[in-house]
């Protein structure tokens, strides 16, 4: 896929692979060892809706309801301007053919996360890349946001679940789908949380070095995220790229978001 004048403008989805700033065949990321749920998650407005021209704020809470947060957001025309467009290529670099992407279509948002320090106060704790995928009442969305330079990421179950490396924490088996967080400070850590499966185990074998995507050094989970602080893992929603067989376009052989 090539991006016009020289952007990363596409978001259709909040989509989200793992990424890793090491290399495949010399050592693997560190695991996720903590999950947070993200609880009690208002859209505020006067209907709890949003389109994509929407400036609002989301409210949540992590860690067992022990923190409060906030995110101040507003378009993000960086990412996706009004007359960006897609190209498909073939495996030899050839636009097969060429889309508009619809503005409206894609809910894709940048701005400020905020932390409560007291009841009604709020002390801005850094930036957030947020793509909305419901709202109304009980709303789902997907991104990254900073907290004093900790990245966190923000997935829904299923994005996790579909993703994650045999030593991440496993979470409950469900058609229900919901919000996790975990931070960038989480890697390597094994600690109790209120998100993952009470049956599964602390620990694990090295297997994960014997599954098909672990051994594919082109698989997205070994990529570098572009414009992205060399110290932060994880997942970033705000680009999609994609690599498009001749048999097969219209579907996706390859992922990877993009930092922006």
């Amino acid at each position: 896929m090539r991006f016009f004048r020289g952007l990363v403008p596409l978001i259709t989805s909040a989509l989200s692979i793992f990424t890793s700033n090491v290399d495949a065949h010399s050592e693997r990321r560190s695991n996720i060892g903590y999950l947070s749920l993200v609880e009690q998650p208002t859209i505020h407005t006067p209907s709890h809706r949003v389109n994509a021209l929407s400036h609002f704020d989301i409210t949540f809470e992590l860690h067992k309801r022990r923190q409060r947060l906030k995110l101040s957001l507003e378009p993000n025309h960086d990412i996706l301007p009004d007359d960006a467009q897609v190209h498909f290529l073939d495996q030899a670099g050839n636009i097969q053919k060429s889309e508009f992407i619809t503005r409206q279509d894609h809910k894709v948002f940048k701005g400020w996360s905020w932390i409560q320090v007291a009841e009604g106060n709020w002390e801005r704790a850094g930036w957030a890349r947020i793509v909305v995928k419901e709202d109304g009442l009980n709303p789902l969305f997907e991104g990254t946001f900073t907290v004093n330079h900790d990245h966190h990421h923000v997935l829904l179950r299923s994005s996790y679940a579909n993703s994650k490396h045999e030593l991440d924490k496993d979470v409950d088996d469900t058609t229900g789908e919901y919000m996790i967080v975990f931070r960038d400070s989480d890697m390597g850590l094994i600690e109790d949380d209120d998100v993952t499966k009470r049956s599964s185990p602390e620990t694990h074998s090295c297997g994960a070095d014997n599954l098909l995507f672990n051994s594919d050094p082109d698989h997205p989970v070994f990529r570098r995220t572009a414009e992205r602080d060399t110290t932060s893992l994880g997942y970033h929603v705000v680009g999609i790229r994609l690599r498009l067989e001749p048999t097969t376009i219209g579907h996706a052989q390859e992922v990877g978001m993009l930092a922006g």
